[in-house]
């Protein structure tokens, strides 16, 4: 599907926040195992990711790179999608997942709380997502027409 490169945006966002959650995923692993670290060293550890994943973008990106490999073979069009028979638009190597005006589905719908997180760490986000309303397309067919016109987020 071609997407005119309105994705490189979200793919950006995409590969630190994949970055980012790889890092906090192996947080949380971490401390299961023979000798538990105790709740004061696993506070610490976080601390110390999230300084990492906020000061190291490099290093973050690259996670994310990879995670992208996996999750949409380095695909840019594969970023924002309307899979057929699917009654959501998915979104960014999270599979992010927004429903249209009344529609629900067997997913939770998670673009609002993405939103809303991204919002809480002060980033920047597009006039269009304030004040954030459903899934402005109603069907699959209407995104990808619409995605043949759309050049940026």
């Amino acid at each position: 599907m071609p997407c005119n490169g309105w994705p490189t945006r979200l793919k950006h966002a995409s590969l630190r926040l994949a970055g980012a959650t790889a890092l906090g995923a192996a947080a949380l692993v971490l401390p299961i195992g023979p000798a538990p670290i105790g709740a004061e060293r696993a506070e610490a550890l976080l601390d110390e990711l999230a300084t990492f994943a906020r000061t190291r973008h490099v290093e973050v990106e690259r996670i994310g790179r990879r995670i992208w490999q996996n999750e949409a073979a380095g695909r840019e069009d594969l970023l924002i999608q309307w899979l057929p028979g699917e009654g959501h638009l998915s979104l960014g190597i999270g599979h992010v997942i927004w429903y249209p005006a009344g529609a629900r589905g067997p997913f939770h719908e998670s673009f609002p709380d993405l939103v809303a997180f991204l919002r809480q760490g002060g980033v920047g986000l597009p006039g269009w997502l304030t004040p954030l309303g459903p899934c402005p397309w109603p069907t699959r067919a209407a995104f990808l027409a619409a995605s043949a016109t759309i050049t940026t987020l």
